[in-house]
């Protein structure tokens, strides 16, 4: 059972897309007083709800070409670094959207591609606990390249297709965001485990 008793939230910004709040807490050796960054009105808070909702999608494109399977990359301007980090479509889910649709919308904008498969592959989870209470849902999704982006004005998004057996020495060479570096590790390894699969049926 939690020692922290939540007394009241006092929010510090009034931002459009990202706030500061600082919560007030009652423990055993007093008041404690922590500062966060939130997507969310004050009372869509998640310590105010049991169920974690997705506040953005995250997605893996491939598309397979003459029997070897291809991931699609970005590189992204990120003006918080302000540097360019590699990485995977990924945007805020809209209001109204399910994350599905989101993750579709997201594609075609980032990538210029349709989705013909999508799978989820981990359910939202917090992408930085000490930080922010933002939750993110991953996919991994079969696309057709439609050659056009559909970028906003302020976003800065080109794109790189690698073969799958060549992910892990760009993980290795370049800045990727955290989570889309986990994705596409996973991804790697489970195409890794489909190939062996096929090699050992052909021998067998």
């Amino acid at each position: 059972m939690s020692i922290h008793k939540l007394i009241r939230i006092e929010k510090q910004t009034d931002n459009k897309w990202l706030n500061i709040y600082k919560a007030v807490y009652e423990t055993e050796k007093g008041e404690f007083k922590y500062e966060f960054a939130s997507r969310r009105t004050q009372e869509n808070l998640v310590m105010f709800n049991k169920k974690t909702q997705p506040d953005a999608v995250r997605v893996v494109p491939y598309f397979i070409k003459n029997g070897k399977t291809y991931v699609v990359i970005t590189m992204e301007y990120r003006y918080a670094l302000n540097r360019i980090i590699y990485g995977v479509p990924a945007g805020l889910i809209d209001k109204g959207e399910t994350p599905e649709q989101a993750a579709v919308r997201e594609v075609m904008e980032e990538a210029g591609a349709k989705v013909i498969k999508l799978n989820m592959v981990e359910t939202a989870s917090y992408t930085s606990a000490g930080l922010t209470d933002e939750s993110l849902i991953s996919f991994e999704a079969e696309v057709e390249l439609l050659g056009k982006q559909r970028l906003e004005d302020t976003e800065d998004i080109k794109l790189q297709t690698v073969e799958v057996n060549n992910i892990p020495e760009m993980l290795d060479k370049y800045d990727f965001a955290l989570q889309s570096k986990l994705l596409l590790r996973a991804f790697y390894y489970r195409e890794r485990i489909k190939q062996l699969e096929k090699t050992e049926e052909k021998e067998a």
